[in-house]
């Protein structure tokens, strides 16, 4: 058994995660929760070189922290992460006195059927239409709800980011904030992966100040 399919690895990964830490070649995912009961938040960047590695990142510590968060989060004005296994996260939610707990277990049921089969057949589309799913079911539950971005590299965010300041009328903001003119932020990212120094100040700037 490899060792990101133990429920161990990952538990120690969030311990010791406390810097973003991009790598090259390597897939970024930005994950947040969010309680406004307790008007708590928690948001990182993450990077992964495999898609195995990817997915169980999403089995063991996306899923289990976002459904455990819905089940209690109101009740103890919490926001749950950890990593867990798939029965271990049935068995808590199935003790949750929540309203909502039938339909929450029959959600995460269908998200770890449909990551399982994303497992054996990746596709970058298909994953952009799960992480999609997922945004798009939240936004009717208001009061917690996660949100997750997905890059196919770290030159992609570049891109992205020049795309959602313009369309907010902020590019100006975006470049004063990094000093940069809008060709000057593509360039950077475009040529990051070959500077490991850019790429570590480019995963504190984006765990900074991109938070949320």
């Amino acid at each position: 058994m490899k060792r990101y399919n133990l429920i161990y690895y990952w538990q120690n990964f969030l311990a010791n995660q406390d810097d973003v830490s991009l790598k090259p070649n390597a897939y970024v995912i930005k994950f947040c929760i969010v309680n406004k009961y307790s008007y708590d938040y928690y948001c990182n960047w993450y990077s992964f070189a495999k898609v195995e590695k990817l997915i169980s990142f999403l089995k063991c510590v996306v899923i289990p922290s976002t459904y455990i968060t819905k089940a209690f989060g109101k009740d103890e004005n919490t926001i749950f992460l950890d990593a867990l296994g798939y029965y271990e996260t049935i068995d808590i939610i199935e003790e949750s006195e929540d309203d909502d707990k039938n339909e929450i277990l029959q959600e995460i049921k269908e998200v770890y059927k449909i990551l399982d089969n994303l497992k054996e057949n990746f596709c970058i589309k298909k994953f952009k239409g799960f992480i999609n799913k997922i945004n798009e079911r939240d936004i009717k539950k208001n009061g917690i709800f996660t949100r997750m971005e997905f890059f196919e590299d770290v030159k992609e965010i570049g891109r992205d980011l020049v795309k959602e300041f313009e369309s907010d009328d902020m590019l100006d903001e975006l470049e004063k904030q990094m000093d940069l003119n809008k060709n000057q932020i593509i360039d950077l990212f475009d040529g990051i992966e070959k500077n490991p120094f850019m790429l570590k100040r480019i995963g504190t700037y984006l765990s900074n100040t991109l938070a949320f």
